[in-house]
């Protein structure tokens, strides 16, 4: 794999988080632009040369967060100290929001090399996916690498005052896989990632075009077991690989980047601007159950390196976040400038069904570089987060000043106004040292970011400290924004799904989360109701099935009702 690609793939897990040990806590937010709340260590190290890192979290609605990594030495979460079987472990830990402190931490890992890179939630229930070498223990299950490094998915049960392996599978053959995202939706768990050579996925089996490929996979939970039900490829010859995957009902959207003269999506090319760069892509998978077909392939480039990281989906939209040096980027009919070096780069897709077409495409940053490594939506909201090295960079009208000559955190929220978007506000935080934000999402109202800072970060008005070896500090930091609170109650609209449309048979909706019951009622052209069913209140997203095979084909009419809010969505029948 050449140099360049080697270094922008570690980039995000080289520059991410080592843990400290404090929490600080404060007062209330501001109605607009918000203020940090809470900024918390974690996972001091306390051996010499120890470290530990985060790579990703995710957040419920209750306010607990959990983050995954790794860790080599005697890290202490808390007042729970781990200590890795080899010279790197995973790890996935709570952190509960009420109480604000750890509930639990789960060390995985043997005598090689382990990493968690991604977490996928539903319920009490999560998904970590990762990269092991050697054996590996996940709770109660080993694992065995066929090769170099192999990908691992586990899932995990959060059972108050600790986190239980379920199950655990491996994908990889003898070459350098991994996996780097994972996504829970109503009809599997699905994760993505890259391989070389051939890679078993139980009993499926991928074979890559050149260098590496990028692997999407989907999974059958069964509750104390699971089985890869089947896995897609995509890419040419050169190293190609896939950061990121998000779901919409049975959509699955893959992004990540390219160095081939032309990558292949099931037949779909898509072609390098360079013979010597890196393009960034989005590619739209649909799951069908037993398959999973790609439906089409975009991409974002230029004459230099142009990278997609992360994926927040809502609805049929899609946004896509990254960074670029190309002095000029596309995205489909966008162009955007170049600032100096690196720049953030944020987008958004509509998903047409077969097609998809960019809605706008904005940047943001200095004459130094700045990166995005993750982004989280809720409703018209758009978050991300990353790092910048600009002496002062612009999010619209914000401007943020760096408070060194290194890296300092950002956090800013764009406005989606359909056909634009515009940035509302930017927070920063740092100190001496580099400090990069690299895990964001949102539950409730408050928003989490989980990063590596160095010594004394300040996040507003709270200092963390270093860790008492010296290395940088992680944490999770946190604030509430007003918007969300004034979204929360209508953003379950934008997250209800109802397919196959058109249906013969059968229909499924999927609703989000609620926290009261919700009326689904089925009527014809002329108001009369067909079907009707209450679904109970749920902490997290649930399906329900709408019977159609009495119906004559025509146009019919979903309602959903919770509380005072309705929406409704039109159904055809064949």
């Amino acid at each position: 794999m050449p140099a360049r690609l080697l270094s922008l793939l570690a980039a995000p897990v080289i520059r991410t988080c080592l843990f400290g040990a404090a929490a600080l806590l404060c007062g209330t937010a501001q109605a607009q632009t918000p203020v940090w709340q809470a900024a918390a260590g974690a996972g001091i190290t306390q051996s010499t040369g120890a470290l530990a890192q985060v790579y990703a979290t995710v957040a419920d609605a209750n306010g607990n967060a959990y983050i995954t990594g790794t860790f080599n030495g005697t890290a202490r979460f808390g007042t729970t100290l781990v200590s890795s079987a080899g010279s790197n472990d995973a790890f996935v830990a709570k952190w509960n929001g009420t109480t604000n402190a750890f509930d639990w931490v789960l060390p995985l890992g043997g005598t090689g090399s382990d990493r968690g890179t991604a977490l996928a939630l539903t319920g009490n229930t999560l998904y970590v996916a990762g990269i092991f070498t050697g054996t590996a223990a996940l709770g109660g299950v080993q694992l065995i690498s066929a090769g170099q490094e192999d990908g691992f998915v586990a899932k995990i049960v959060d059972a108050g005052s600790s986190g239980n392996v379920a199950w655990a599978r491996s994908a990889g053959g003898s070459g350098f896989d991994g996996l780097t995202g994972v996504a829970v939706g109503t009809t599997g768990v699905f994760v993505t990632g890259s391989f070389n050579g051939t890679a078993q996925l139980g009993g499926l089996s991928l074979s890559s075009s050149g260098s590496n490929d990028v692997l999407v996979a989907k999974l059958t939970d069964a509750g104390s077991t699971a089985s890869f039900t089947w896995a897609q490829r995509a890419g040419g010859t050169g190293p190609d690989l896939a950061q990121a995957i998000a779901l919409s009902g049975p959509n699955v959207y893959v992004g990540g980047y390219y160095s081939s003269a032309s990558a292949e999506f099931g037949g779909i090319p898509l072609p390098n601007s360079s013979l010597s760069t890196i393009d960034g892509f989005v590619t739209k998978l649909t799951d069908t159950g037993a398959a999973g077909n790609f439906a089409w392939a975009q991409r974002v480039s230029g004459p230099a390196d142009d990278l997609v990281r992360a994926l927040a989906v809502r609805g049929s939209t899609v946004y896509a976040v990254g960074n670029y040096n190309s002095a000029t980027l596309s995205a489909g009919p966008f162009t955007l400038g170049n600032n100096g070096g690196f720049d953030v780069l944020v987008t958004k897709l509509v998903d047409a069904g077969g097609s998809a077409s960019f809605a706008w495409a904005y940047n943001a940053g200095g004459p130094g570089g700045e990166s995005s490594s993750s982004v989280a939506v809720a409703g018209s909201h758009v978050f991300l987060t990353g790092g910048f090295t600009s002496s002062t960079v612009s999010f619209g009208g914000t401007i943020l000043t760096n408070t060194n000559t290194l890296t300092d955190v950002y956090l800013a929220r764009l406005t989606d106004a359909g056909a634009s978007a515009s940035f509302t506000y930017a927070l920063s935080a740092g100190a001496a040292g580099d400090d990069y934000g690299i895990g964001l999402s949102i539950g409730g109202p408050r928003v989490y970011v989980g990063g590596s800072a160095g010594s004394a970060a300040q996040f507003g008005a709270h200092t963390l400290p270093p860790s008492s070896t010296g290395a940088p500090t992680g944490f999770i930091a946190t604030f509430t924004d007003a918007a969300i609170l004034s979204t929360a109650s209508t953003d379950w609209a934008n997250a209800l799904a109802v397919y196959p449309n058109p249906a013969r048979h059968r229909a499924t909706v999927q609703l989000p989360a609620l926290p009261t019951s919700a009326v689904l009622a089925l009527t014809d052209a002329l108001g009369r109701t067909l079907w009707q069913h209450t679904a109970p209140p749920s902490a997290a997203h649930s399906t329900h099935t709408v019977p159609l095979g009495h119906l004559a084909a025509g146009v019919y009419y979903l309602h959903v009702q919770t509380g005072a809010q309705s929406v409704r969505r039109t159904l055809a029948v064949e």
